[in-house]
């Protein structure tokens, strides 16, 4: 009889073993998902940012607003051969000269297009960035697509990005984050 009891404890450990191994499995899963949760919570928020920071550099520069439309914005792109630099200056540096309204909104999409493919400026970049700045009517809308961490559906129903080939197949891994404002009823200049 006491072999039976010395055995029975052997046994009691390998059980113990498996249950404590089964829930450290469980918590590894949740931390998993939890970083993946805020993974891709970072990037909708970097986004956003970069998104609203276009508007208010559209807005800020309204004359030269079809200069800032692009149906295909990236650092790889050929549409960006035609954005050159310009040289805003001082108020008091009067020997520089100012930047026309076409020439600035081009240093913006430049210096803008450096934040989105995650620059110097940028403490991270968003993966296979792409962005669409659309003008209809009297609404401006700038969406950013960019390849997520997981395979799932886009709640946003913008084209900006889809059918390039980057995001996987039928584009499951596509994040897309689309801003829109409004211009006063006189539509837009």
């Amino acid at each position: 009889m006491k072999r039976r009891e010395e055995g029975l404890g052997f046994i009691e450990l390998l059980i113990a073993l498996l249950l404590f191994s089964v829930g450290a499995l469980g918590l590894l899963t949740v931390q998993l998902v939890s970083w993946r949760t805020s993974i891709e919570g970072a990037q909708v928020s970097q986004a956003t940012a970069l998104a609203r920071d276009m508007l208010a550099r559209i807005d800020s520069n309204p004359d030269a607003l079809r200069r800032y439309v692009r149906s295909e914005l990236r650092s790889d792109s050929p549409a960006t051969a035609d954005l050159v630099m310009c040289h805003t200056a001082a108020a008091d540096d009067a020997a520089t000269p100012r930047c026309d309204p076409a020439a600035l909104a081009a240093y913006d999409l430049l210096q803008w297009l450096g934040l989105l493919a995650g620059g110097p400026e940028s403490a991270t970049g968003l993966p296979e960035p792409v962005a669409c700045i659309v003008a209809q009517e009297q609404r401006v809308t700038v969406a950013i697509a960019w390849r997520g961490p997981r395979a799932a559906a886009s709640p946003v129903r913008s084209r900006c990005g889809a059918g390039l080939g980057r995001y996987g197949p039928d584009d499951q891994w596509r994040r897309v984050v689309a801003l829109r404002t409004w211009f006063p009823a006189g539509g837009l200049p």
